[in-house]
């Protein structure tokens, strides 16, 4: 994406599943972009036409990795996220990736840490307002945090040297 026009997109590469969808884009300040996908079956007996409505998922989601270049794979499967819908991905500044979405015995959404080599994920907290469960979708999310370090201040100027004397004085007694 140009950042001077947002509307301006590069194509880079492409998924090469029908019928996919991916649930959050994250990239870590280490340089990894990860996403979680997954695949959705024909509604119809055309081969993979969507109906009005959205067809049932026929898979758990898949953590995978992005390949951000024009050769190879767009995505490297990672491992299955197990019992959990994540809707969405953000790494924070240590490289922890999180995802929001839900448990599948809950209907609250929650915040969970994702393992970026497996994909296992682990229940942090529920998100709730005042303790009481949120009951809509969370569908997107991002923890703020600067890649780069936090530039040092620059030090103190020195010190002005001391000034030398502009002549010597010896006073002189004759009595």
């Amino acid at each position: 994406m140009d950042q001077t026009d947002p509307t301006n997109l590069t194509y880079v590469n492409h998924v090469p599943q029908e019928i996919t969808v991916y649930w959050g884009l994250a990239t870590s300040c280490a340089g990894a972009t990860t996403s979680a996908w997954q695949e959705f079956g024909p509604s119809s007996a055309t081969g993979g036409a969507w109906s009005g409505a959205a067809p049932g998922a026929t898979s758990d989601e898949t953590l995978a990795s992005v390949n951000l270049t024009a050769s190879g794979p767009a995505t490297t499967d990672l491992g299955v996220i197990t019992d959990t819908f994540v809707s969405s991905l953000d790494y924070d500044t240590a490289g922890t990736l999180y995802g929001v979405g839900f448990a599948t015995e809950s209907q609250s959404p929650a915040l969970f840490t994702l393992d970026p080599t497996t994909g296992a994920p682990t229940h942090v907290a529920d998100l709730n307002d005042s303790g009481q469960p949120i009951v809509i979708g969370v569908l997107g999310f991002a923890i703020p945090h600067p890649c780069a370090p936090t530039p040092t201040p620059p030090p103190p100027p020195p010190a002005p040297p001391t000034p030398a004397a502009a002549a010597v004085v010896t006073p002189r007694f004759t009595g």
